[in-house]
């Protein structure tokens, strides 16, 4: 299951009115899953499948409630809002058993924590790394069962001096409480550093991943941290981009097993976000390598921004691609590795 959102109103791009947007795959084609249109304004942000035929869907809706939905094939979705009192902006959302979830983001600039438990929603006190005049957000959780959850993002400040300073976060769940976890950060002190996504196999095998970056305009790199269940170590990444204000940026990775995990981005290779070029790096084991992903041509702009790996040998990813200039529309973008 895939999902998101469109301005596509049947026969007109850029509508005006935003609409969610879910696609299935049933193993040969994908398709888009009307059960789960509930009208305009709906932004569906995260999706996590406990099975072939059950998810949990999140979204946002225009005047900022957050809605749920568990989706099952047989019957279609139950939708409900979360009490105003757990609402916030959820980014990610992470799933390990059908009784049990655990979605991640930011509210008042501080971060947010939810779990799904005994059929209701509630926010779980979450520690913060930056001072008050800080800011702290949660990009991305996994859950490898309810006792052990990592969920990454950033903390940083901002001033009138300079736009950001951004460094690495990481929590984790114990079954009882979050804690702030030690590790490293790609860039040196004072400038950005941002984890996207994590996928844990096991309470002793995690991946993170995200960008660094020097302060001042300097190239974006790859940033993939490592979890042995002790400690945090950051892991050589290949790049592709490379020329001056170009980089390259990991949103996210899916992990099948400890010997086997996929991450995916994009790479600039001008100045400016005008071309973008979809990035894909695997592990096996020891290393990072770069992975073939197909080009959409000179003056495309293609991103991914989601995989999962079912299996060592199967994986999907998606994210949006256009194809002409900058008045072209974008459309979604779905790639499969088959090994």
């Amino acid at each position: 299951m895939a999902v998101g959102g469109t301005e596509y109103s049947g026969t007109v791009y850029y509508s005006g009115q935003f609409v969610n947007l879910a696609e299935a795959w049933n193993g040969h084609s994908l398709s888009v899953v009307k059960s789960l249109n509930i009208g305009p304004s709906v932004a569906l942000t995260s999706v996590s499948c406990v099975s072939q035929s059950s998810c949990f869907v999140f979204g946002e809706t225009a005047n900022g409630l957050t809605v749920f939905a568990n989706w099952r094939r047989a019957s279609g979705p139950k939708w409900s809002s979360l009490p105003r009192g757990v609402n916030g902006l959820s980014e990610a959302l992470s799933c390990p058993t059908a009784a049990f979830c655990a979605a991640v983001g930011s509210r008042i600039g501080k971060t947010l924590v939810e779990f799904w438990s005994r059929g209701a929603w509630s926010i779980v006190p979450s520690p913060n790394r930056g001072p008050s005049r800080y800011w702290d957000v949660l990009n991305g959780v996994s859950c490898a069962s309810p006792r052990f959850c990592v969920a990454v993002g950033s903390y940083g400040l901002a001033s009138e001096h300079r736009l950001s300073l951004e460094r690495t976060l990481v929590e984790m769940w114990n079954g009882a409480r979050w804690s702030v976890m030690p590790v490293p950060n790609g860039a040196p002190p004072l400038d950005f550093d941002i984890l996207n996504s994590v996928s844990c196999y096991s309470p002793t095998f995690c991946i993170a991943v995200g960008s660094y970056q020097n302060y001042g305009g300097g190239i974006e790199r790859t940033l993939v941290e490592h979890w042995n269940g002790r400690a945090w170590s950051t892991k050589r990444s290949p790049n592709r981009g490379g020329v001056y204000y170009a980089g390259d940026e990991l949103n996210a990775v899916s992990c099948s097993s400890p010997n086997q995990c996929v991450a995916v981005g994009d790479y600039q290779t001008v100045s400016g976000f005008q071309f973008l070029r979809t990035l894909v790096e695997s592990w096996k084991g020891t290393d990072w390598t770069l992975d073939a992903s197909p080009s959409w041509g000179p003056t495309s702009y293609a991103s991914l921004d989601s995989v999962s790996c079912a299996t060592p040998d199967s994986c999907m990813a998606v994210g949006l691609v256009r194809t002409g200039g900058l008045s072209q529309p974008f459309e979604t973008l779905m790639e499969t590795e088959r090994t």
